[in-house]
Parts: C-alpha cells; structure tokens; sequence
C-alpha cells in the first residue's frame, strides 16, 4: 500500500504530534508514523515551560493541559532530605497553579507572559496532543506502524514502514520527511548525520543506568515528608533518589541510579524507595523502567537536503530542569511554519535553511546546561553525621543552588527575580531568601541579554560569534574538551 503526503513525520510524540499539529492549522497534508500503541502509560517529561505553554496558547490547547497534573492549590514545592520521612535540608517555595494565574492578572506583575508554568506529565499530555492531532482532516496517525527504510532525493522522500499487527508493508511518499524519532534515529541514519557531544558520562549520580519507578503510594503524604512538594530529593551519604508528584493524591515518578550488574525490578525498586523514605510505607509499584544518565548530544546538523531532524533525534539531553521536552517542542514551532511556507510556495528556496542555523545553538545551550546541573549535584558532599541527632548533624547544610532550580515570582523561569535557599538548618523549612535574576534557556531563539555587565568566561560557541555571558571566572557550561562526533 501506497500513501502519498506532504510531510512525513517518523516519531509520535510531543514533537511529531506538535509539528503535526502546526502544519495541519496551515492545512499542509502530514502523516504520523510511531512504532507505538499511541497511549503513554508510563511517565515521561513532569514540566512544561511558559514558552512551552505559550505555544499550546497558541496553537488553542493551553486550557486542556492546564486541567491535568496537580490540583489548583497543591504547592510546587522543591525540597532536599536526608530521608524523606525524616530530616528536611532545604525548599524552594514556588506558587500553585492557583496563585500563578490569579497574580498574572495582577497589574503589578512584570513577567510578560499570561501563561506561568505547568506541572503536567507528559504521559496525560501526549494524549491531549493526539486527540487534538486527530481533529485535523490533513492529519493521518499511523501507530503501531515501524519505520524500516527512509530514502530522500532532489524530488522528495519516501519512507517505507510495516504496520506490525498485520505485517503489510507501507510505503509513504512526501515531499518531505522529518526524524522526530528518538536517539536511535533512523531518519538521521539516513542523513548520515552523527551526534556530537559528550556520551556516557558516570556520576554518582544521574550519569548511569538509572532505575524509574511508577509509584501509586497515598500513605507518602500521610508517612512522609511533613509537607507535600512537586519534587522531593533524597541526599544522604548512603544513595540519592528524586520524586516527582504526578497528581497531587497518590502518583509518583522516583528515580535512582542503578549500580554495575544490577538491573530494574519490582523488589529492588521497593527496596531502594524503603531505604530513601526511611520507613516502610504501603504502596503498590505500577512499573519499572531503565534508562541512561550521562549524555550531552546534539545532531551536526539538523537539515540534509528533504530530510530533517527534531527533538530527541536532533538532541539529547541528561534530563535535568526538563529541557529535553520542552527544547523539542521549541524546535517543532520553529520547523512548523517553515515547511509549510516552502511547500506553499511563499517561504523562497532558503527558508528551511534557517532551521539548523537558529535552532542548533539552542540545541548546544540547553544541553550543556543541563549537564551543568548534573555535575553540580555530584559536587554535593553530605557529611556521615548528617542524619543523626547531635548537634553535628543539627548543622546548617551547605546547599547552594542552582539558578534553574531557584523558585519564580509566581510565573516561571524563563526570567525572574527568584528566592533561592543557599544554606537551610537541617529541620527547618524556613530560611531567608536571596533575590537574583536568572534566564531559563528555553525562553527564545536569542542569547539572553544579561541583566547587568558580566564578567565574561570568553569562551565562544563555534556556531556563535556571541561570547558566553556567564558571571563567574570559572564557568561550567563550557564544554572541556571540545565536542567530538560520536556515531
């Protein structure tokens, strides 16, 4: 069986289904081909970005995806612990739902967006996305259909699938075909395009085999911490742990790295969350999953001829402050309108070469920050005496944190002047507040201007002529050694 299309789109999540969402309001024929089912029943991505949420203003879903995640008044806290039934480090406070859109209409308010960020998971996201996607008569959703071959020319591209339950073979035919099939991409095979960057990077922590564990534990905010968060962090000398709620009654998302020779399981999960929460708890773990920390990796490019890349195909992130998804849609509203000029007519002959140029460097910021955050965690030392009941280990904790993690006025972090905690007692939750200004990196398609002079690192990107604009005479983000390919 033959298709033929405009656009083929090789992946179907939060990136495939975007850029089909944004070629179908411009009514440019697309298909969407994923290996998948099409329901996500494990969870993925926990933020969204207000650039992210303008985008979904945009494109008319922001008041669908504003429904799912925590409840309206649940606190998106972050806070530390030695254990999570027992000492509390640190918290950020930042604002509930609640709070956030009610101050966005406040008058006083300088953040220049209406859309604060959300803490949705990407699990109840991509089905919003796809029921949207599916509303679009130019839009044709093939799941449970394999990509085994992508060829591209001078004339157009083809791609040739299998749809596995039946075994039938599918040929689709377009006049484009972008990769927004993962790392293993076989759209960027096809290109002959390599990643570039740092792989396989060990940490402590977050630079490994990680372990996440699908969690329907109610008793945790009963047994628990002494108050809820969004995100819990256990940091002990003994292992380190990270929680995500889901839902704000009972759904979790905790993560831990997994040590040589061991591998994911039910029985080490529960075993490991007992550990970290410091008590046993009664709770059921819905599923277990692996994945690699560790990898800073953006495409050469991200353009060969008719083929394309985005998303995880383009760039792959150590999945810190959630650049990962939020970068590839980013990337999808950029390439949207793009194809759709130039299959149209009105976009000229150059227009889609604009893609890789303003998109790769992004590409190459937000990944090296995020790799900045995993190696500041592992400069982390928690003294032995941190969890007893001495005076010693009743110390103040030297946690200073990171600009990314640092609580918003009220909106989200592309801009804001933020409360950061740089030392906290071990049991309070209280503390003073610093005030800076930071960038979230996913804010535009533009270096940020620095609030005041910088002291400049002088280390220059070899895509931009701009010189990094970090503070400090030692600055993380830039890369040592220099990026290599790497297949």
């Amino acid at each position: 069986m033959t298709i033929k299309t405009r656009v083929i789109i090789v992946g179907g999540g939060p990136a495939g289904l975007v850029l089909a969402i944004e070629l179908g309001r411009r009514n440019v024929p697309c298909v969407v081909i994923d290996q998948g089912t099409g329901s996500p029943s494990f969870p993925k991505a926990n933020s969204t970005t207000s650039r992210t949420m303008e985008h979904y203003r945009r494109i008319g879903i922001v008041d669908r995806i504003r429904q799912i995640g925590l409840p309206d008044n649940y606190p998106p806290d972050i806070s530390y612990h030695t254990r999570y039934a027992e000492h509390e480090l640190a918290r950020l406070h930042w604002p509930s739902r609640e709070e956030a859109l009610a101050k966005r209409l406040d008058e006083s308010d300088k953040w220049p967006t209406p859309e604060p960020m959300h803490r949705g998971q990407q699990m109840f996201i991509e089905p919003i996305l796809m029921d949207y996607a599916s509303t679009f008569p130019s839009i044709e959703l093939h799941y449970n259909t394999v990509a085994t071959a992508v060829e591209a020319d001078d004339n157009g591209a083809t791609v040739r699938a299998t749809h596995t339950p039946s075994g039938q073979e599918v040929v689709f035919e377009g006049a484009y075909v972008v990769g927004c099939d993962g790392p293993r991409s076989l759209v960027r095979s096809a290109m002959g395009v390599k990643y570039e960057g740092w792989a396989g990077e060990k940490r402590d922590f977050l630079g490994g085999r990680m372990m996440a564990t699908f969690l329907n534990a109610p008793t945790f905010y009963t047994e628990g911490p002494r108050a809820p968060s969004w995100q819990y962090w256990c940091m002990n000398p003994e292992r380190r742990g990270i929680m995500m709620a889901i839902d704000g009654k009972g759904l979790f998302a905790f993560h831990t790295q997994l040590a040589e020779g061991q591998e994911a399981s039910p029985a080490l999960a529960r075993e490991w969350f007992d550990n970290l929460v410091g008590k046993e708890l009664d709770y059921e773990v819905l599923g277990v999953a692996e994945w690699t920390a560790g990898f800073t990796l953006v495409a050469q490019t991200m353009q060969s001829g008719r083929m394309l890349l985005a998303g995880d195909a383009a760039h792959l992130f150590t999945p810190t402050a959630g650049l990962g998804y939020n970068t590839s849609v980013d990337d999808v509203a950029n390439l949207g309108w793009k194809l759709a000029a130039t299959i149209n007519g009105w976009g000229g002959d150059k227009l889609l070469e604009s893609y890789t140029l303003e998109r790769k460097p992004i590409a190459e910021r937000n990944t090296r920050f995020a790799r900045s955050l995993a190696e500041y965690f592992r400069t982390i030392k928690l003294p032995p005496e941190i969890e007893t009941d001495t005076p010693e280990g009743a110390k103040r904790v030297p946690i200073t944190v990171p600009s990314s993690m640092i609580s918003p006025n009220a909106n989200s972090p592309h801009r804001a002047s933020s409360s950061a905690c740089s030392t906290a007692p071990r049991r309070s939750t209280r503390w003073k507040t610093v005030r800076r200004r930071v960038t979230n990196p996913t804010s535009t398609n533009r270096a940020p201007a620095p609030a005041r002079a910088p002291r400049m690192c002088g280390w220059k990107t070899a895509r931009q002529s701009t010189i990094c604009s970090a503070r400090s005479s030692r600055c993380s983000s830039c890369p040592t050694p220099r990026t290599r390919p790497l297949s």
